[in-house]
């Protein structure tokens, strides 16, 4: 026999197990959304837990990063102010906001390319 046929067989005997299986049970469109509605509130619940029993470690992760963060959104909070270029020939790099000579092909602070 040829594998496309055998593959043809398992597919047609695998789809009606399925069928006999769902008659047998009583799997009704509404009671399958009853399941997946049940799965779904279990997962719902779980990432409740993880998030309750995680809240101490991600409240630091969170102001940890807003920590690393603040003072490259004052930088640039501060060059959005004063205006993107200075008239002593200096300029804010427009990757982390620090202020850098106007003729750099690289930011000192952050080190990309301009």
């Amino acid at each position: 026999m040829s594998t496309v046929l055998i593959i043809g067989i398992a597919v047609v005997v695998i789809f009606l197990f399925m069928f006999i299986f769902f008659i047998l049970t009583g799997f009704s469109e509404k009671g399958i959304e009853k399941s997946l509605t049940k799965m779904g509130n279990a997962v719902t619940r779980a990432q409740a837990n993880i998030v309750k029993n995680n809240e101490e470690i991600m409240t630091e992760t969170a102001n940890t990063s807003a920590n690393i963060h603040k003072d490259a959104v004052k930088t640039m909070a501060h060059a959005v102010k004063e205006g993107f270029t200075e008239e002593n020939n200096s300029m804010h790099c427009k990757y982390c906001g620090s202020l850098i000579d106007l003729d750099s092909k690289f930011c000192k602070h952050c080190g990309k390319e301009l």
